[in-house]
């Protein structure tokens, strides 16, 4: 399967209750509660429209066409790896929706000729970015790939931030 990155829209209290139990975060992505976890609140899962989408596996690429490496960056550019509160130990990220409407305007203010400029596949070899065999492969195919998936996370950040909502991203 491989890793993917998940996003999904979350109001400010269910941001609070995953800052205090991130091990609700297996319940707030939909998983089947184990034994062990803790009890979800009354309503937790009901708060927003649940709006989700994933990135297939284009977020590192889609890092490096932001921030030109492979996990460093300055926000808001590196939001998919250093955006919000990290729920710890899960990686997974709280975003609160100031900082997702700072997102959606980093992200609203690339053009696609900018992120094609960025695009080196050598360099992204050479950085071992996920997944690492694609980069040089068809590097046509690739951009393209990558590209179709930027107007995925701008698309749901725009319609995150016009709910009012924040969000949170998950690298699993």
């Amino acid at each position: 399967m491989g890793t993917r990155c998940y996003l999904k829209s979350a109001s400010e209290e269910q941001l609070s209750i995953l800052r205090g139990e991130p091990n609700l975060i297996y319940a707030f992505f939909g998983d089947e509660a184990e034994e062990g976890d803790p009890p979800v609140p009354e309503g937790f899962l009901e708060q927003t429209g649940g709006m989700e989408t994933d990135l297939d596996k284009t977020w590192h690429g889609l890092h490096f066409l932001f921030t030109g490496t492979d996990e460093e960056g300055d926000l808001p550019a590196a939001f998919l790896f250093k955006g919000g509160t990290e729920l710890e130990p899960f990686g997974a990220r709280a975003v609160s929706f100031p900082d997702a409407r700072q997102y959606k305007e980093f992200l609203y203010s690339l053009s696609e000729d900018e992120l094609r400029s960025r695009f080196d596949p050598d360099r992204m070899t050479e950085l071992d970015l996920y997944p690492d065999h694609i980069w040089k492969r068809n590097p046509a195919d690739t951009l393209s790939y990558l590209l179709e998936y930027f107007e995925v996370l701008r698309t749901f950040t725009r319609d995150v931030v016009a709910e009012g909502l924040g969000l949170v991203i998950w690298i699993v």
